[in-house]
This record gives C-alpha cells, structure tokens and sequence, in this order.
C-alpha cells in the first residue's frame, strides 16, 4: 500500500559529507515489491508501487464502445502468468499490454523534485491484470460507459499528484 501516515514513510539520507551538507532526503512507499516477490526482477532504485491504491472511474458515454470483457479476460490471464512479475518504467513511460478488442495501459508519472530522487517506478503484472480486470467488467455499456482509469491515490513526492494510472480501453 502507499504510505497512509508519516509513519508508513522511510526517508533515506545520504551520510553528511565533508561539508557538512546532506542530499535531499527521498521519500518513498513501503518496499512491496521486494516483500511481494523477492528478488527476482526487484530495483532496488525504483520506488515501489506494489499494492499501491488507486481509485477507479468509468469513461462515460458511448456505451458499447468498450473492450470485450473476455478479451481483457485473456490479456489479463497472460499478464498472471509473466515471470518476472516485476517491472520498471521510467518516467513517462507506458506500458501497452492487447489482445483483441482489450487495450490494458500503465503510465509512471511520477514527478519529483530533482536528483537524487528516482523517478523509475517499480510495479507487478498481477495488480495491473487485477485493476484491468475490474475495470473490464464493471465499465461497460450497463454503466454507460467504455473503459475506464484507475488513478494512484496520492504522489511519492508531490502530494496530491497520482504516481500512476491503469486503463483499460477498445483496441482498434
């Protein structure tokens, strides 16, 4: 999960050098990623968005325009099954996982103020099949919709400026 108090966030603190002066101190989510799935695809440079929140929402209108559900169905299946479940985008990066009618995205936007802080961010194939999944199925035409957006609840750095987002959208 990302941080909910002060007391979920680790500060790391390069050692004061001979001037005296300290880097910038670089806040980042509980290790989830590690903890999840050991080493096996883990950077220990990116902050880790494993179980990270996000809230969901519909894209509205054009009801019937959506994917497939079973076609995200399937994507949704292969991205289980990827070994590693770890991956790493940068900043700006995206990640576009098809099959079909189901187009199943994930964007970094994280945004930091500067060096040394990274901004790669860490995240599994499991929580964006199970987001897209959700997705899939609960934004449909039923709900006057064709897709949808889940939307990371708050930013590593700057609060208030979501980290990440996953959709799921009609692959032309």
């Amino acid at each position: 999960m990302v941080p909910q108090s002060s007391a979920d966030v680790a500060l790391c603190f390069l050692s004061p050098g001979g001037d005296g002066l300290r880097a910038p101190s670089c806040p980042t989510a509980r290790n989830n990623c590690a903890i999840r799935f050991g080493n096996n695809g883990f950077e220990s440079n990116a902050v880790s968005k494993c179980d990270a929140p996000c809230t969901s929402s519909c894209y509205s209108g054009n009801p019937g325009g959506g994917p497939d559900p079973n076609d995200c169905e399937y994507a949704t299946g292969l991205l289980f099954a990827r070994n590693p479940q770890l991956f790493t985008l940068p900043t700006g990066g995206y990640n576009l996982f098809t099959w079909r009618s189901c187009g199943i995205g994930i964007q970094n936007q994280i945004v930091s103020s500067g060096a040394p802080c990274t901004q790669r961010m860490q995240y599994d194939h499991a929580d964006v099949a199970n987001v897209a999944r959700y997705l899939a199925w609960n934004c449909q035409a039923a709900q006057n919709a064709h897709g949808g957006r889940c939307t990371a609840d708050s930013g590593v750095y700057i609060p208030n400026f979501p980290d990440f987002y996953i959709q799921v959208y009609r692959n032309q």
